[in-house]
């Protein structure tokens, strides 16, 4: 760092700031991913919630119109 090869206050004061920095992005950086993660969690949630809402709405109807599960798989 600038402090090793310069020994004033500013460059002391600069090599200081640069470590705060990356600290800081570090943190950024690990708060972002944990984020991320539960974001991937949410979205597996929601789609397994659709897909039940959709067989849930699907089945009523296709029952009350008679048509087979064959039919409503497409196998027929």
């Amino acid at each position: 760092m600038a402090a090793n090869v310069l020994s004033s206050p500013q460059a002391v004061e600069a090599s200081v700031l640069v470590v705060r920095t990356f600290v800081y992005l570090r943190r950024m950086l690990a708060a972002n991913s944990e984020v991320a993660g539960r974001l991937t969690a949410v979205e597996k949630h929601l789609i397994e919630n659709d897909a039940k809402i959709a067989t849930i709405s699907y089945t009523p109807r296709a029952a009350s119109t008679g048509i087979s599960s064959e039919a409503r798989e497409g196998r027929i």
